[in-house]
């Protein structure tokens, strides 16, 4: 089976989840987005001290606390990104397992008599 087949058969058996998909690449833009606004807000921060004496402590003050929440929902967007990319593996994972163990189910016994039990367990465990 080549690269392309087994990409192709792997995406029909994620196609399934195609909301969870949709979030995942929704968080991942919004926390990408998020890493990139936080150095911007510093920066911002780092203009309103120009010299001594002249340093806009209320901006300062408003700038972190909006730097603040940034952080924030970008670290809500990172563990939902997590959760949803981990919840699709597994979900996968168990439609992949329920597939083979169906099909085992349907073999002929003279495969489970030439083949012993714990390879096929092997196999269905640690394979996939």
């Amino acid at each position: 089976m080549s690269g392309k087949e087994t990409w192709r058969r792997l995406l029909t058996y994620v196609g399934q989840y195609k909301s969870t998909t949709f979030w995942v690449i929704v968080s991942a833009i919004l926390s990408v987005l998020d890493s990139l606004v936080g150095p911007y807000m510093i920066g911002r921060a780092i203009d309103h001290m120009v010299n001594k004496g002249t340093v806009d402590f209320r901006a300062i003050a408003q700038i972190l606390a909006g730097l603040g929440v940034v952080y924030v929902v970008g670290s809500l967007f990172s563990w939902l990104l997590t959760y949803l990319t981990n919840r699709i593996a597994f979900q996968t994972v168990n439609d992949m397992r329920r597939e083979l163990f169906d099909h085992f189910n349907i073999l002929p016994l003279s495969f489970h008599d030439n083949h012993p039990q714990g390879d096929s367990i092997s196999r269905f465990v640690n394979d996939m």
